[in-house]
């Protein structure tokens, strides 16, 4: 995960979680002030970055030696894309979008979007299995609903607005 400073205190930020469910991950912060975050050496080869204007993420894809998530708001991560080399040059890869989910922390701005957490577990469905992934959108389920408790109230979509680069699984 590469996550925007302004994300790792906000409640509704589930990459957090993402990073303790999956033994083999990690986070690293974009945005602080010393600027460290765009000078990070990724010397793995051929990254795979999930983000919905990708290609479909494929089974094959597995083989490839690790999947990168930026992590922030649309503008946020938009930015990310642009300042930091890794999330430039590697293999732009994206998910199914769901059909509809309840699962929302927060609104998405356009229908079909996720959380990072959800989009996680979608691509560890893809690449690991469907076990990994069931159990990851059953934690996320708890997360929500312990949000709900907590009247951290998660919206809904904004409704009649086109996905942008939301991959629909045809390709």
């Amino acid at each position: 995960m590469i996550t925007h400073a302004h994300e790792i205190t906000r409640p509704s930020n589930t990459a957090r979680f993402a990073t303790r469910i999956l033994s083999n991950s990690s986070m690293l912060v974009h945005g602080t002030p010393d600027g460290v975050s765009e000078a990070w050496d990724f010397s793995r080869p051929n990254p795979l970055v999930l983000h919905p204007d990708g290609r479909p993420l494929q089974p094959e894809d597995a083989e490839r030696s690790c999947l990168i998530v930026p992590d922030g708001t649309w503008r946020h991560v938009r930015r990310m894309l642009k300042r930091i080399p890794v999330l430039k040059t590697g293999d732009t890869v994206s998910v199914p979008a769901p059909k509809r989910t309840e699962l929302t922390v927060r609104r998405e701005p356009w229908e079909g979007h996720t959380s990072t957490l959800e989009a996680v577990a979608r691509a560890m469905g893809i690449l690991e299995s469907p076990a990994v992934e069931a159990s990851m959108l059953s934690t996320l389920e708890r997360i929500v609903e312990a949000m709900r408790r907590r009247r951290v109230t998660p919206r809904r979509p904004i409704a009649n607005s086109a996905p942008m680069g939301v991959c629909d699984g045809d390709g």
